[in-house]
C-alpha cells in the first residue's frame, strides 16, 4: 500500500472494510486505489470461510481493478457483515489525515492557521477546535493571525487528536 493515509490507518490496526468503503464513497483529501483494496483483501481471504455467503465478496476484491458500485456494495456488505460503524471509520480518516496535516504544515504560522482552518472547513463534526477569527470571538486579524494565537490554536489541536484517538479506542474496545 502506497497510500500514506492507509498506511497509517493499518499500523493503528484501523483499517477495515468500513474505513476502505467510506473511502470509496469519498471523503476530502482520500484516495483509494484499487490495488488497496485487492491487498487487504488478500491478507483477509483467508480468515473467511468459504461457506460463508460473504466469501465471493472477499474474493471478488481480491481480484479489485477498478472501483465500481459493485465494489462499492462489495465494500458495504462486508463492512455491515463486520458490524462496522461507518460514522466511526469517517472519524478515523478524519483524524489520520489530520495528524499528515500537520507532518506537512506550512512553516508560516500565518499560512498554517489558513491550511488548519481550510482543513476543518472540509471536514463534518461539531467537536473540531477550529477557531475562525470573528466567529464566536473578539479577535481582530492581527489578534488572530498572530504567533500567540498559534501556538494556542497548535495546542488545541493537539489535544484533540489526543481526545480523538482515544475516543475511536474506546468506541473500537481498543486497549
Amino acid at each position: 500500500m502506497n497510500n500514506s493515509k492507509l498506511n497509517s490507518l493499518k499500523k493503528l490496526q484501523w483499517l477495515d472494510w468500513g474505513t476502505l468503503c467510506i473511502g470509496v464513497k469519498g471523503l476530502p483529501g482520500v484516495s483509494i486505489d484499487p490495488a488497496d483494496i485487492s491487498d487487504y483483501a488478500c491478507n483477509k481471504i483467508n480468515e473467511v470461510d468459504e461457506e460463508n455467503d460473504v466469501f465471493i465478496s472477499v474474493a471478488e476484491l481480491a481480484y479489485c481493478n477498478e472501483i465500481s458500485d459493485e465494489t462499492l456494495k462489495h465494500l458495504e456488505r462486508l463492512a455491515e457483515w463486520d458490524n462496522i460503524d461507518i460514522h466511526l471509520s469517517a472519524r478515523k480518516w478524519r483524524l489520520v489525515s489530520f495528524m499528515r496535516l500537520l507532518e506537512n504544515l506550512n512553516d508560516d504560522y500565518i499560512y498554517a492557521l489558513l491550511d488548519l482552518n481550510s482543513f476543518w472547513n472540509q471536514w463534518e463534526g461539531t467537536d473540531t477546535p477550529d477557531v475562525v477569527q470573528g466567529v464566536g470571538n473578539n479577535m481582530n486579524p492581527s489578534e488572530f493571525y498572530s504567533m500567540a494565537n498559534f501556538k494556542e490554536v497548535m495546542l488545541k489541536n493537539k489535544k484533540w487528536i489526543d481526545d480523538e484517538t482515544n475516543a475511536i479506542k474506546k468506541a473500537m474496545k481498543q486497549p
